[in-house]
């Protein structure tokens, strides 16, 4: 099953806990793990934690641009891996582009099933293992019933600039794409920020996905489709 940016799940970052309401300043929820969306209860705009609905990709607020303002680095700009092979893996704020720094994150390395221009999708299930300094301001998680194999926030301070420590599994994994969400405030996040893709030599290249713009276009045109069909048969 692949990873969308549509549905709501997720974890919380804020300071302030509010009655009633499950914060998540300390570090996303397990159940946050599968599509990596910030938690939004009771079906508003926004929930008890404070988040709205829509990521800064889909709907920018406050000024901001679709495209994130963080990116993901690995060590020695590596495009490739072996089995076993440890990388240090960054999320860094871009501070061209402003103040950028971010209190929350969820990251993992997850198997690419397919990838175009403008979007890469990922099956349901993180690879590898992370571990993160004593003193560090992250912390890692368990998902999808493995060890360590995510990284989150540990407190709600900003952060600029987070490495961690990620060693690829024994074994062939397919082709990779680190991935992350990242929250700078409780209502401004940004999803599906990934890394360049990492290949594995024993593996085909990625298969080729419908670009967003092309799924969008098809969605459009049939719902004009089914609203000229019900026109049409108005008396």
């Amino acid at each position: 099953m692949s990873s969308t940016i549509s549905l709501i799940f997720g974890f919380f970052v804020g300071a302030v806990t509010i009655p009633g309401s499950q914060s998540f300043h300390n570090g996303a929820p397990v159940y946050a793990c599968e599509y990596m969306k910030p938690d939004v209860r009771h079906g508003g705009v926004t929930g008890d934690e404070g988040h709205t609905t829509q990521s800064q990709n889909w709907a920018p607020t406050y000024g901001n641009g679709r495209t994130p303002p963080y990116y993901i680095q690995i060590e020695n700009d590596a495009l490739s891996y072996t089995p076993g092979q440890v990388f240090q893996v960054s999320v860094v704020a871009n501070q061209t582009r402003g103040a950028n720094m971010f209190k929350g994150l969820l990251l993992m390395a997850r198997p690419v099933t397919c990838a175009s221009q403008d979007t890469i999708e990922v099956s349901s299930v993180s690879v590898g293992k992370f571990s993160v300094l004593s003193s560090s301001v992250l912390k890692t998680l368990d998902c999808f019933g493995r060890t360590a194999s995510a990284v989150t926030h540990s407190t709600p301070q900003f952060k600029i600039d987070e490495t961690v420590t990620w060693t690829a599994p024994g074994q062939s994994a397919g082709n990779l794409v680190f991935r992350a969400t990242v929250v700078q405030e409780r209502t401004v996040y940004w999803m599906d920020l990934h890394s360049p893709i990492l290949r594995d030599s024993s593996a085909n290249p990625p298969a080729h996905c419908s670009s967003v713009k092309a799924k969008q276009l098809f969605v459009l045109s049939f719902l004009g489709v089914t609203l000229a069909s019900i026109i049409a048969r108005i008396p």
